[in-house]
């Protein structure tokens, strides 16, 4: 199974989650799991992800990104991983998702960490942007910073991904 996981993260918390999702799509497999990392031209701070970034988020804007690879014809699944900014996705996971190519017909499975709430609202939009181009979630978890170091619930992610192409 090709995979491709895709992730933004502030905090690192995002970015160790995603890192042990793919650890446990590819043991013991052949399958080939690729993991892509988000990454805004001008990274957010302490202060300008509250005094900006939140802002932005709300609004539904996108970030100027590093270049990477947003097609997904190749891949029979892929991942994605943000933080919860405001209830919304983070601008830099908007910009990949205006940016993901290849994604008609094919299974997302995305997930969220956050401190408190807003979890479900960010996967909603997320999804309601993934579906404007095509693309079939196949799953949404939102996860506590807590709950995105439980080997059940990472486990849960991963069974939804091999599940979506079997």
């Amino acid at each position: 199974m090709k995979t491709k996981i895709f992730y933004y993260s502030y905090s690192g918390v995002t970015r160790e989650l995603a890192l042990t999702l793919k650890a446990k799509l590819s043991s013991g497999t052949d399958d080939l799991v690729d993991v892509v990392e988000i990454k805004p031209q001008k990274a957010y701070n302490s202060l300008t992800a509250y005094s900006v970034g939140i802002k932005r988020a709300r609004c539904g804007d996108c970030d100027p990104i590093e270049e990477v690879n947003a097609d997904v014809s190749d891949c029979e699944v892929f991942l994605l991983g943000m933080p919860v900014w405001a209830a919304r996705p983070a601008p830099p996971i908007n910009t990949l998702i205006r940016d993901i190519t290849g994604g008609a017909g094919k299974p997302a499975v995305i997930f969220s960490t956050m401190k408190g709430s807003g979890g479900t609202e960010t996967l909603d939009a997320a999804e309601k942007q993934l579906s404007e181009k095509g693309v079939k979630v196949a799953g949404k978890f939102a996860l506590t910073e807590k709950e995105s170091r439980i080997d059940e619930k990472i486990e849960e992610i991963a069974a939804a991904a091999r599940a979506a192409v079997w």
